[in-house]
């Protein structure tokens, strides 16, 4: 009977779009994961649930900023700097290869927090989960930009930021919204991000206060950003100042004799410029050039620690960060050698504990549900009261939401979260007593 329902479910919900086709997906592959857990007692996945949902796929020693239904809006709304945020599942494969690649930007640009910071939010996690639900994350990791000063209020759902490949297009694609954001007006915490534009070196130091001594200016390819990262990385000394132009300057170029680029100048306020280095093409290279020239004149410029290695590999390569990684980092290893035991043996908690992740975390997740949507998840219901092994108060369980779901042109994902966490009160004896108090 249970491969009728995993057979019938695959056939209705193949008809419909990726929506709902994501519901099968979780049915099936979370019962390959929750077989692995099938020998666990109560107290142990008790007591694994504390260790992993505290801190989800980051902890205190990362650099990246944890997020929570208690400090979301404080940290998000109404600050002077502005947050990259990624919304991920801690038990997203997905979110899993993806974290490596997130703690090593956050490490990578952590002289860059006082003015944007870089924070994860896991939607695993039961208290969060309204919160994604209403900032309506659909996809695993979810990436959005707020800018300072962000404000509470209907559609305000931060920028949607495409993930690069690794850490350097992190970096990158985080420099380009800092771009657009200066040129749509904000951003105006951050360094002057925008090229120089003019023909000559009149205009250095036009913008900058009276205390800057210093103006070193990068020319690059256009699709270079090596500028674009010592300014940020260099932003909080205040004796100097770093800018960028392109090698397409051509009157600047032409003016400066400059051949080969990338191309390093620096002007003392009030002298002629100086080349100091041309052809070296990296930001490391570069930052270690204004040091040595600044050293001498008793200004200090910090060069990279070295001491914290990051991921810098491609994160679809990375490894997926599997349950028993998992125990054996929050030292469960006692707990291991049951799972290992048990193999692939399906009980009808895993079945249960499949089902509730397909409605509480997966459909309850989507503000309101209608038209072809809700048809998908009526099909489904009427799939799981059919051929779910469920004794008789899961069947009047699973009536009630075939119920509420027939009789409303449009379904709040709230209610549905709220119907099944009724239901799994033990009063109710809707689950197996192990899955109530276990959580999910």
């Amino acid at each position: 009977m249970f491969f009728v329902f995993l057979q019938t479910t695959f056939f209705v919900l193949f008809k419909v779009r990726a929506f709902y086709f994501r519901l099968y997906e979780l049915v099936t592959l979370n019962l390959v994961n929750y077989c692995n857990n099938a020998a666990l007692s109560i107290y142990e996945q008790k007591k694994y649930k504390r260790n992993t949902d505290a801190q989800g796929l980051y902890s205190t020693k990362d650099d990246v900023e944890i997020l929570n239904v208690d400090n979301f809006k404080r940290e998000v709304y109404g600050n002077q700097r502005a947050l990259l945020i990624e919304f991920y599942n801690s038990w997203c494969g997905f979110c899993q290869r993806f974290a490596p690649s997130w703690k090593a930007l956050a490490t990578d640009v952590k002289d860059w927090s006082d003015v944007v910071g870089i924070g994860a939010l896991d939607c695993y996690n039961e208290e969060n989960y309204p919160l994604c639900r209403d900032f309506e994350v659909m996809t695993y990791p979810t990436l959005r930009y707020f800018h300072e000063n962000y404000q509470e209020g209907p559609g305000n759902f931060g920028k949607n930021i495409k993930a690069g490949s690794d850490v350097n297009e992190h970096r990158q694609k985080l420099l380009q919204v800092i771009i657009e954001e200066q040129n749509e007006g904000r951003g105006k915490m951050y360094p002057d991000m925008l090229p120089y534009t003019y023909p000559d070196d009149s205009k250095l130091f036009e913008s900058a206060s009276e205390n800057v001594k210093y103006v070193f200016l990068i020319i690059q390819q256009p699709t270079d950003f090596i500028g674009q990262d010592v300014i940020m990385d260099l932003h909080r000394i205040k004796d100097i100042v770093v800018k960028y132009t392109f090698n397409n300057n051509t009157d600047l170029v032409k003016s400066f004799k400059a051949d080969l680029f990338p191309a390093l100048y620096v002007m003392e306020r009030g002298n002629t410029l100086q080349l100091l280095n041309s052809g070296s093409a990296t930001r490391e290279s570069y930052k270690v050039f204004i040091h040595n020239y600044l050293l001498p004149k008793n200004i200090n410029v910090p060069v990279d620690n070295k001491n914290k290695s990051i991921f810098t590999g491609k994160w679809l390569d990375a490894p997926i960060q599997n349950i028993s990684a998992v125990m054996q980092e929050r030292e469960l290893e006692n707990l291991m050698e049951k799972v290992r035991k048990m193999g692939d043996v399906v009980f009808q908690m895993d079945l249960e504990t499949a089902l509730r992740y397909s409605l509480k975390r997966e459909v309850s997740r989507v503000k309101e549900i209608s038209g072809e949507k809700l048809n998908a998840l009526k099909s489904y219901l009427n799939v799981l009261s059919k051929y779910f092994p469920f004794g008789k108060f899961g069947h009047y369980f699973l009536s009630e939401i075939n119920e509420y779901v027939s009789n409303n042109p449009t379904v709040k994902g709230a209610d549905i979260f709220r119907m099944v966490k009724e239901a799994e009160s033990e009063e109710r004896q809707v689950f197996s007593l192990s899955t109530a108090v276990a959580g999910l």
